[in-house]
């Protein structure tokens, strides 16, 4: 598919957003929100490729494509997971193997779900929820590859109908919001809505585009209820993004131009690793600042720490694995 740069400026929007969260910062509690940003764009990239491939060669490499995403993912999480476990022993005298174990097995969606009070490494749930989905979502797509875009659209519709009223009525029998704001089978429904708009050739005013966005800001500023959060107000950032994104691919405006500045695109670019690094720089530092310089400092922290992983580990390693004589454009 055609590189998109505003995409990239999208992800580091998010990766921003969840430190502002975690950071408390004032009115940045919808930051929470900033992993349903990230779904819904894993959901329409990786079934865009899948997609496009398939129709184009009639066939599609799933080997290819998971060794792609454990070479580009795996090592630079290990990394992360060594080092603060190293530093923890260093200085603090002790670390959370636990917490690590679980992380590197790529399973603390459900574990966090059970309420395993983990703070060091509980930031990677939503790597164990985007995990599970490489693992069977190819299979998936390419079934839809064979489909007209219209069905396409219309059975990930129903799937994403059938997965907001799974996640309403996990919420609403258990009580439980811990349940549905962590485990894989209750985030979903980003990801499929992702998936959905990859099919979908539409060209959204901007006036849509607004009023998305006002509905959002609203919904942030007067929401107070855990409970509403969980069942509306991810779908509204879900849809949102899903809308945003619609918007980015069909037109040149402010937004894209905004969001395609160079800066942003290099900050997209390492937004993964910004999001592994932010969560252990806000516990070791919050005790020290308050939440504005709290939240500088680990933004700078975290980009350097990125950009560290980015430039020796992660792109190295992806273009070792492009290399390869069996590599394809998985």
């Amino acid at each position: 598919m055609k590189y998109n740069p505003a995409l990239d400026g999208l992800r580091a929007v998010a990766a921003f957003a969840v430190i502002a969260y975690h950071c408390k910062l004032p009115m940045a509690w919808g930051g929470s929100y900033g992993v349903a940003v990230f779904f819904v764009l894993s959901g329409f990239l990786i079934t865009s490729i899948i997609v496009q491939a398939q129709r184009a060669n009639g066939s599609f490499d799933f080997a290819g494509f998971l060794g792609k995403r454990i070479v580009r993912l795996v090592p630079a999480l290990f990394a992360m997971l060594l080092i603060v476990m190293a530093v923890q022993q260093l200085f603090l005298g002790h670390t959370e193997y636990q917490g690590a174990a679980y992380s590197a097995a790529y399973l603390m969606d459900y574990v966090a779900a059970t309420g395993f009070a983990e703070k060091t490494f509980g930031h990677t749930w939503s790597l164990a929820v985007e995990m599970k989905f490489y693992l069977f979502w190819p299979f998936v797509a390419v079934w839809l590859a064979g489909k007209r875009d219209r069905a396409a659209v219309l059975i990930l519709a129903a799937v994403f109908m059938a997965l907001w009223g799974w996640r309403v009525a996990d919420m609403l029998m258990f009580e439980d919001t811990t349940r549905t704001y962590f485990r894989f089978d209750d985030r979903l429904t980003g990801l499929v809505l992702g998936a959905l708009i990859s099919f979908v050739d539409w060209r959204p005013g901007r006036a849509l585009v607004i009023g998305c966005a006002i509905a959002l800001a609203v919904q942030l500023s007067i929401n107070s209820s855990v409970t509403v959060a969980m069942i509306l107000g991810v779908t509204i950032v879900e849809v949102t993004t899903a809308v945003l994104i619609l918007h980015l691919l069909a037109e040149q405006s402010a937004i894209s131009r905004t969001l395609s500045a160079r800066p942003m695109v290099y900050l997209g670019t390492i937004s993964y690793g910004i999001y592994l690094w932010q969560s252990p720089w806000e516990l070791a530092l919050h005790d020290y600042f308050d939440p504005l310089p709290l939240a500088i400092v680990v933004s700078i922290a975290s980009v350097a720490a990125a950009a560290l992983s980015w430039h020796y580990l992660e792109r190295p390693l992806t273009q070792w694995w492009r290399a390869r004589p069996a590599a394809t454009a998985a």
